[in-house]
């Protein structure tokens, strides 16, 4: 049986800040806020941009003067302007908001969420394999976490997706995790992209909805064909300069079971025993040769033909 590839959803601002001294406290982080979870970046020394979960799609951008950042928003319905300073210790901020044309502020407040040492998070984003009722339930997640469950140190986190909304909304609570995390999309693809509900969900599509998740460490696709023309390197392009990840697949379409191996040696070996993803893919095309792109002399498996590109490796 063959397998192929796979991606979630949030909403977006940006804020202009001058060079941070190495003493000054960040905005930069994920914070937990009055109107949900937010992740800011500090993608130059004088700009930040960032995301949080309010309605489907919000904007800030913003000037920064020391700790005070003085911004305007727009969401779907409305749009106003604000300010925010930042706490002494750099763990909170409060800050006020209002809505163009009224005169009445509103307080908005957050805390920073930081990172739990050593904790690594698995992310599963899969589409349904069956075509018909004849076949049967298949869940490559459900593998997955039955793998990890012995491992404190590792959350694995497994959710379906049945068309590219659902699909985005996923990807982008990515962006409010702030442990290292490896996406996997375990879903059919193709040279162009993932093909789900009649549809092809594109490079630019899965890129700009991880535009702020610095903490993703890996994005793979347990997908056929992939990796097979340009859909990684326009991956790459599209992110922004401070959020760079490696991506990796297949060029080829791809045994089941064969795939399902490497793949729980591949995560093991950069979750669970701190390779990083560069070594993590050398090493297990060298453990099992027929995840390579050389066809093994009397092997069952053909050659999946996988393949990472590199940006930076965390």
């Amino acid at each position: 049986m063959l397998k192929s590839c796979f991606v979630l959803f949030t909403t977006i601002f940006i804020f202009s800040l001058p060079a941070l001294t190495a003493d000054q406290k960040s905005f930069d982080g994920v914070w937990q806020t009055t109107y949900g979870r937010m992740r800011l970046v500090n993608l130059k020394a004088d700009q930040i941009e960032g995301v949080y979960a309010y309605q489907t799609l919000s904007q800030i951008k913003g000037s920064v003067n020391k700790n005070k950042i003085t911004f305007t928003y727009t969401e779907t319905n409305a749009k106003g302007e604000g300010w925010f300073v930042l706490a002494d210790d750099g763990l909170s901020f409060e800050g006020e908001w209002r809505q163009s044309g009224l005169d009445k502020w509103t307080k908005w407040s957050g805390k920073k969420i930081t990172a739990s040492p050593g904790i690594n998070w698995l992310i599963v984003l899969e589409a349904g394999w069956e075509n018909s009722l004849e076949q049967k339930e298949m869940s490559f997640g459900d593998m997955l976490k039955t793998f990890f469950a012995h491992n404190q140190y590792v959350s694995v986190r497994h959710r379906y997706f049945s068309d590219e909304k659902t699909f985005i909304r996923w990807l982008n609570e990515v962006i409010f995790i702030p442990e290292p995390v490896v996406v996997t999309v375990a879903a059919h693809g193709m040279p162009d992209g993932v093909p789900v509900n009649e549809r092809t969900i594109g490079a630019k599509t899965i890129a700009n909805n991880l535009a702020y998740a610095t903490s993703v460490k890996l994005l793979h696709f347990s997908s056929c064909l992939i990796m097979k023309e340009n859909f990684g390197k326009e991956i790459i392009k599209n992110l922004n300069s401070k959020t760079k990840f490696p991506v990796s697949g297949y060029k080829t379409t791809v045994d089941w079971i064969a795939s399902a191996v490497f793949e729980f040696m591949y995560f093991d070996l950069i979750l669970n025993r701190d390779l990083d993803v560069k070594s993590a893919s050398s090493t297990v095309t060298k453990l099992m040769p027929f995840g390579d792109s050389k066809q093994i002399s009397g092997s069952p498996f053909k050659s999946m033909d996988f393949d990472i590109l590199l940006p930076s490796v965390r």
